[in-house]
């Protein structure tokens, strides 16, 4: 049996009498995302088949001095063999968490073959056991990698060949036979033939390592329910050849299933620690539709005749295309969808992405997740944000436009409270190719910010169309940062900031003035207005009502500088511009009618965000050009109800009118 380890959080390894086989650590964690890593499941799985003992260490959020010390602990305690690192991944993959400055530090960056790099370094001052790499991070670049790292070898790929030859490598003894190895010859390494292993077919999880794995994230964490998803391979290998993935160049094209019965005692052993809530790990689950409805009505059977909480949830990457009754058949087995983002929804670009659905399925599919979803007690944590990879390499003008067209036609924007997109395309070299990108376009991030191309660390590609159209990368970044907010989700109206809307829109002599003219004219009514709780909305209307009633100058500034209470002051101001402006919609509805939008009789229009830019787009330039053009025609003065009227409608609908931005927007 494998030793125990600890997770940093929880002290030292434990001690052990004799020597163990392998000292398995990683420094490849994501800080703010940091998951007990499955390598040291099914890494000490493979091992214990073999008879070699292993103890893990992961240094998420350690310092370099702690990191010092716990090696330092773990090494004398443990003496071992040999010594694995683990690189999970060799950046995070999205190039949004690598802004260059000055809103970013690259010292700052997520760059885990470094920090590995460093804790090689450690390692050799205490210790000379030889060290191997590996991980999905090291097997996507192995010869690189295991050159920057300076390891004495490396595995591409699973290790079942390597734990098998264990005795050999040790020994420098043919290393030549060993599948998968990666090792020096004179002053290079050499990589031997790839092999392709399946998943292991005996059980992988073990008391200890699931009481390593609460250890990790906190037993709070499982009693409260919020403890990450616990991985559980079903399946390795993927055919389909999408452009941005390397996963089938590491994992093999040829899809193999694990034995259902080594995933069956792999559930019960965690469920028996009470965790219920299960990551199914493959490409996708539904490559093959008949088996994914295989593995539908097993699950089914294990969740029969079972309570909310005792059922068992999983989750796995699932194409988004499935047939409705299939779909219907998986979640009613406690499944809970994934995918990776989409990257469009135009079928032209989808093709050049290389992915195995295209847009009438996607959004099919993705429609009825997001109704089912909605219909949940819990709905899934992630079930309020927009995923999509409109960056991807192939995107245009086209492609932006129909995708957008589609997400409003359907009503998508106001369904989501955020989106996140995707806004360029993480590098990698498949196949002695590129996969997307050339020598002379990319470049690769490191701690002294953008240097050459260096395909181990961070090397992002943005679509060119785009940089061609909005003219640099970081412009690339703000269109999107516009286009999530605004037309793929409601994030806008979530942050709107009142007192900076008031304080560019009128003057507070101009508001308070309109104010009095109101109270006059006895046209106040009453506003409903939005808070998190019945006590919060009580004290924003206590706020309206004695401002309404006093009207003094002092109080209106607040509108404009709310200080420490921005919140509530912003909240009020909301209040008063409804009331302001309700009374006037119909006098307002000539503006409108200029503008081009419709509305009813009593002045009032109900068109999304996209549906107003979309009209407006067609007629003006910028902003500015349009308020010029209304002041002109409607003779509206300054801090007039009109004039705020009219910044209103532009600031409730987020426009901003750039003429860079109309074909990305709208096409043509």
């Amino acid at each position: 049996m494998a030793t125990g380890s600890c997770g940093p959080l929880r002290g030292n390894a434990p001690r052990t009498a004799d020597a163990v086989d392998f000292l398995l650590l990683n420094a490849s964690n994501l800080p703010d995302k940091a998951v007990y890593p499955y390598a040291f499941v099914q890494v000490s799985a493979l091992a214990r088949h073999f008879g070699l003992t292993v103890v893990r260490f992961d240094f998420v959020r350690l310092n370099r001095q702690q990191i010092r010390l716990h090696l330092t602990r773990l090494i004398r305690r443990h003496r071992p063999r040999m010594i694995g690192l683990h690189l999970r991944q060799a950046d995070s993959v999205v190039e949004s968490d690598y802004p260059p400055p000055p809103s970013g530090d690259p010292s700052k960056y997520f760059l885990p073959v470094e920090d590995t790099r460093a804790l090689v370094g450690e390692i050799r001052r205490l210790t000379r056991a030889p060290i191997v790499a590996g991980g999905f991070g090291f097997s996507a670049h192995p010869l690189q990698t295991a050159a920057r790292l300076q390891v004495d070898f490396g595995v591409q790929g699973e290790p079942d060949g390597f734990f098998a030859r264990f005795a050999d490598v040790l020994a420098r003894r043919d290393l030549h036979q060993v599948p998968n190895l990666i090792y020096r010859r004179g002053r290079t390494f050499h990589a031997n033939p790839r092999v392709f292993y399946p998943p292991f077919n005996g059980p992988e999880y073990t008391d200890e390592l699931v009481d390593e794995l609460i250890r990790f994230y906190g037993e709070r964490s499982l009693l409260e329910g919020t403890m990450a998803a616990v991985p559980v391979e079903i399946a390795r290998g993927c055919p389909f050849r999408c452009y941005f993935c390397n996963e089938p160049a590491v994992k093999g094209r040829r899809v193999h299933y694990r034995n259902w019965s080594a995933v069956e005692q792999d559930m019960a052993t965690l469920a028996s620690h009470g965790i219920r809530n299960l990551w199914f790990v493959c490409s996708e689950i539904n490559i093959h539709p008949s088996r994914a409805r295989t593995i539908a009505r097993s699950m089914a059977a294990l969740n029969a005749g079972r309570d909310e909480n005792a059922r068992v949830r999983w989750r796995s990457y699932s194409i988004p295309r499935m047939a409705p009754a299939d779909l219907r058949a998986m979640l009613s087995a406690g499944f809970q969808p994934g995918w990776n983002d989409f990257p469009s929804f135009d079928d032209t670009n989808l093709a050049h992405c290389r992915v195995p659905f295209r847009t009438h399925s996607a959004l099919d599919y993705y429609r009825r997740y997001l109704d089912w979803a909605d219909q949940q007690r819990d709905p899934p944590p992630d079930r309020q944000t927009f995923y999509l990879f409109l960056g991807n390499a192939f995107a245009n003008a086209r492609t932006i436009s129909t995708t957008l067209r589609r997400v409003d036609a359907l009503g998508l924007q106001a369904r989501h409270e955020q989106a996140a997109v995707t806004t360029a395309t993480r590098v990698f070299c498949v196949d002695g190719k590129h996969t997307c990108g050339d020598q002379r376009s990319l470049s690769t991030l490191g701690r002294r910010g953008r240097g050459p191309l260096d395909i181990v660390g961070p090397t992002f590609h943005f679509a060119p169309a785009l940089v061609r159209q909005l003219g640099s990368e970081q412009a690339v970044r703000e269109f999107f940062n516009y286009v999530a907010a605004t037309f793929l989700s409601s994030e806008h109206q979530h942050k709107r900031n009142w007192p900076g809307f008031l304080c560019e829109s009128v003057s507070p002599a101009g508001l308070l003035a309109l104010m009095r003219a109101a109270r006059r004219a006895r046209a106040v009514g009453p506003v409903a207005v939005e808070a998190d709780d019945e006590r919060a909305a009580k004290e924003i209307q206590r706020v309206l009502a004695t401002l309404w009633k006093e009207l003094d100058e002092a109080a209106v500034r607040r509108l404009f500088a709310p200080g420490a209470e921005a919140s509530l002051w912003g909240q009020v101001a909301n209040g008063v511009l409804i009331q302001l402006m309700r009374p006037n919609a119909r006098s307002f509805s000539r503006i409108l009618r200029s503008l081009g939008i419709p509305h009813d009789r009593d002045g009032f229009y109900d068109l999304s965000e996209y549906r107003v830019a979309r009209i407006l787009y067609r007629q003006f330039d910028s902003n500015q050009d349009l308020v010029s053009q209304m002041c002109r025609v409607h003779d509206l003065q300054a801090d007039s109800l009109d004039l705020l009227q009219l910044h209103y409608l532009l600031f409730e609908n987020n426009l901003r009118i750039q003429p860079e931005y109309r074909p990305l927007l709208f096409g043509k």
